[in-house]
């Protein structure tokens, strides 16, 4: 009810969140997947974006189970161009998350000038 308060809609019908939907994440583990498409796919409707973030599936298998074929799915690649390590394993989290090398490395975007390192130290 609090969240409903300020605006936000609250589902508890994954088709009928899928039918409201302009953008559908799906996040779950690849075994249960066939079982939530199944759920959802009738609900698809163009324009509806479908972004899966279930890596252990193939894209041509996601368009298999959810008969549609507007979905996208991010590729991640690794490149090693640093000989170092920089992952602060013997810190905390709270250091890593302050430390600017750590972050460019994890997340190196940066909106007008400012990057998600200097966010970060202003909680410092």
């Amino acid at each position: 009810a609090e969240f409903q308060q300020l605006g936000i809609k609250c589902f508890y019908d994954n088709s009928q969140l899928v039918a409201w939907a302009d953008v559908v994440f799906l996040c779950c583990l690849p075994s249960h997947l066939p079982h939530i498409c199944s759920g959802i796919h009738a609900a698809l409707q163009e324009p509806c974006i479908v972004y899966s973030l279930v890596a252990a599936v193939p894209l041509p298998r996601l368009k298999q189970l959810l008969c549609y074929s507007t979905i996208l799915r991010p590729q991640y690649q690794f490149i090693n161009s640093v000989s170092e390590n920089i992952w602060g394993t013997n810190g905390t989290i709270v250091s890593a998350i302050q430390d600017s090398t750590i972050i460019q490395a994890t997340f190196p975007y940066s909106a007008k000038g400012k990057s998600l390192s200097s966010f970060c130290n202003n909680f410092s």
